[in-house]
């Protein structure tokens, strides 16, 4: 049907650092393009209005790209044993979990302000509204 085989992929990738970095990369062109779209969309639309305040999630951030639309940096990290926890739940094999988190711990440097998620998801809803307040977004 032409979709990608998640699964497939993530086996391919997961057993060599190099290919999904690579894989980043092809993708992260494509991510860039949508995001600055988006933006310009979004600028447009509020044109004479309050300024946009944008969130991008990313598991990975290629900084050469999209750090033009960053005004502050939000770094949230959790200890692996919780994160391998909470994606156990989505049926991802352990071993390919570990392989990505590897994977990002060696390539995503911690920057801007850092949020500690070892709580329940209403612990970290409070930490990111407090953070809001912080920069002056409601």
């Amino acid at each position: 049907n032409g979709g990608v085989k998640r699964e497939v992929l993530r086996d391919f990738v997961s057993k060599n650092p190099k290919k999904l970095l690579l894989l980043n990369k092809l993708i992260h062109s494509l991510v860039f393009k949508e995001v600055n779209k988006k933006v310009v969309q979004l600028k447009l639309l509020r044109k004479g209005k309050n300024p946009l305040s944008v969130c991008i999630e990313a598991t990975y951030f290629d900084e050469k790209k999209l750090s033009k639309f960053i005004d502050q940096f939000i770094f949230v990290d959790a200890p692996d044993g919780e994160i391998l926890k909470r994606f156990v739940k989505r049926k991802v094999p352990k071993n390919h979990l570990q392989a990505l988190l590897n994977f990002q711990r060696k390539n995503f440097k911690e920057k801007g302000t850092y949020i500690k998620n070892d709580g329940t998801l209403k612990d970290f809803y409070k930490d990111v509204v407090k953070l809001c307040r912080t920069y002056g977004y409601s």
